[in-house]
């Protein structure tokens, strides 16, 4: 499956917050619905019959060329950053709904952590762990697993087979750790790798998931108004020299209301190790 190549712009203006959910839909009064760019028409216009091969397609990254003009040694190790995370296959993003923990997020600015485990008290949900002993997950037990032609998409669900709801974890092996130093440095790159023209990111924010220190971000994608308009959320989640990412769609944005509360359980029942 080809990836779909995506440039390295500057990184967006992410200081302004929605006050609510219905906030991140910016106004379009034609359709009643905010008007947000996707995720890149080139991927919205490829579109695969199948979802699961969908998802894959719409959060693969292409490598991108570096620049020729001399840089500064903090701008070469930066672009050395965004060579070897694209070269691991880093992420262009995801959906999601979140309910509870995504409005603590939007509302009042917290930290999911601290948060009961949903997983613990559902007796619908199902437990994963990652054969390698990478992460373990929990998810309902009437989603679907699928395939993937991705070594690196080490999980991939979605709600049933005629959906385009889905859910993906991708593990991205790393050439150099990441701790708390180099933390900062690294949102240099998430921001970059989630900015693109048709991409209206409403909420990027560093968090700690059950331990673990990384960064999420929220935006829209699609055409306003069809049913190619939806919800993306993008975990980069930095565990030393391995990032995990985790994928959730919500696809039309309409859906989103339903899957909040699947969403948010699995997001707060993913560990490391």
């Amino acid at each position: 499956m080809t990836s779909t190549p995506i440039r390295e712009p500057d990184p967006p203006d992410l200081s302004a917050e929605p006050a609510t959910v219905e906030a991140a839909r910016p106004a379009q009064p034609e359709h009643g619905v905010a008007a947000a760019p996707a995720a890149s028409r080139e991927a919205l216009q490829a579109q695969p019959a199948d979802a699961a091969e969908r998802v894959e397609q719409a959060t693969a990254l292409g490598s991108t060329s570096p620049g020729r003009r001399r840089r500064s040694p903090r701008q070469g190790r930066h672009r050395r950053w965004t060579r070897w995370l694209l070269a691991g296959g880093a992420v262009v993003v995801a959906a999601i709904g979140v309910g509870l923990w995504l409005t603590v997020m939007v509302l009042g600015g917290k930290s999911p952590t601290g948060l009961a485990d949903p997983a613990d008290a559902a007796p619908t949900f199902v437990p994963y762990r990652d054969p390698q002993g990478r992460f373990s997950i929990s998810y309902p037990s009437g989603w679907l697993r699928e395939p993937s032609s991705d070594s690196q998409a080490v999980l991939l669900l979605r709600t049933d087979r005629e959906s385009q709801n889905s859910m993906l974890v991708r593990i991205v092996p790393l050439d150099e750790p990441v701790g708390p130093e180099q933390l900062a440095e690294a949102r240099k790159l998430t921001d970059s790798l989630v900015q693109a023209s048709d991409v209206n990111v409403v909420v990027a924010r560093q968090i700690t998931l059950n331990g673990v220190p990384g960064y999420y971000y929220l935006y829209t994608f699609g055409e306003p108004g069809s049913d190619r308009f939806g919800l993306h959320a993008h975990y980069f989640l930095f565990s030393g020299s391995t990032m995990h990412v985790l994928v959730f769609q919500a696809l039309p944005d309409t859906e989103f209301v339903g899957l909040a509360p699947d969403f948010d359980a699995i997001a707060r029942s993913y560990r490391v190790g």
